[in-house]
């Protein structure tokens, strides 16, 4: 039987906003590939996939913002066109509506927007640089032309709870409600996967700034927490090794959807290696070790049902929204 794979690619090597929790915004000596995918590239990556797997989805996005990408409409049509489910991911701050229609038409699946905030002082700390009333006013226009183009596209708000935001939850969920938009609420987690390991205690990573200790107050999932409960479960098949490869804008294998620095942890193209050979390189990596040992893996893919309970009896509710969900 062939592996099942989702693709999570980086179509661009930038993102327009700088947030905290975020190795965009958190790792600035960190310099990683920039540039855009072509659509020649992204066909002979399909192709490769498709050869080598059962490709499940193919997403166009990790770290950075698909939309800055001048083409994303014709890469999102390449992908839907081979049958493919594509998914992205976007904070919203593009001033371009007609780029936002044009990759509706295309028919993603998914069109899922990142929040942190209803208002522009609680907002502006965790999606830094950013502008709450525009991707609000996008949000508007985004449902009026998923009416107007009949869009198949399932539009989301996945909501950033941190502890500056859970009292702002309620009143996005009911704008969101007045515009027909799914309202998916998450814990913030904090990233990239080199911060938290050293959290842990392992060294010759990513060291830790005031400005990381402050976005560790403020999460609503405390990461010690949350990761001395994930260490105590068990070892269950990281979906995040197993079931999904991620790529740069130059079509370079990241080591996880979780690692950042692509001068440690990236493993070649890949279109000159076999995709059997890539996943056991990976496997294999100390870091991916560290990962599972500490239990950063249970936490990354939110397994442990008693975290909510911990959120909760450590910050308290939000409100009347439900607590939960899978980031």
């Amino acid at each position: 039987m062939r592996q099942g794979l989702h693709l999570y690619i980086d179509v661009v090597g930038t993102c327009n906003l700088r947030c905290p929790s975020c190795p965009v915004g958190n790792s600035p000596g960190v310099k990683n590939a920039r540039g855009a995918m072509s659509l020649e590239m992204l066909t002979e990556i399909l192709d490769k996939a498709a050869g080598e797997s059962e490709l499940k989805s193919v997403a166009l996005f990790n770290w950075t913002e698909p939309f800055v990408h001048p083409h994303l409409h014709e890469l999102v049509a390449l992908v839907v066109g081979r049958g493919l489910t594509c998914n992205l991911s976007t904070n919203l701050n593009i001033d371009k509506p007609e780029r936002y229609r044009a990759v509706l038409a295309a028919g993603p699946r998914l069109l899922r927007v990142s929040v942190s905030g209803f208002t522009q002082g609680v907002y502006r700390l965790t999606h830094a640089g950013g502008d709450v009333e525009r991707v609000k006013q996008s949000l508007s226009g985004l449902a009026e032309m998923r009416r107007s183009l009949r869009s198949p596209t399932r539009l989301t708000v996945a909501y950033h709870r941190y502890r500056s935001s859970l009292a702002e939850e309620q009143e996005f969920s009911v704008f969101c409600a007045n515009l027909g938009i799914a309202f998916q609420p998450h814990h913030a987690f904090m990233l990239p996967l080199e911060k938290v390991l050293t959290t842990c205690g392992e060294v010759g990573y990513s060291p830790l700034t005031d400005e990381d200790r402050a976005v560790l107050a403020n999460l609503s999932l405390p990461l010690d927490a949350a990761l001395r409960e994930a260490a105590t479960q068990p070892g269950w098949p990281c979906a995040l090794l197993e079931d999904q490869v991620v790529l740069n804008c130059r079509g370079e294998v990241l080591q996880c959807c979780a690692t950042f620095d692509e001068s440690r942890f990236t493993l070649g193209r890949f279109l000159d290696r076999p995709l059997v050979d890539i996943q056991a390189a990976r496997r294999q990596a100390d870091v991916c070790q560290a990962c599972v040992r500490h239990g950063v893996s249970n936490y990354y893919q939110y397994r442990i049902p008693s975290l909510d309970n911990l959120t909760w009896s450590l910050a308290g509710p939000p409100g009347s929204a439900s607590p939960g969900g899978r980031v």
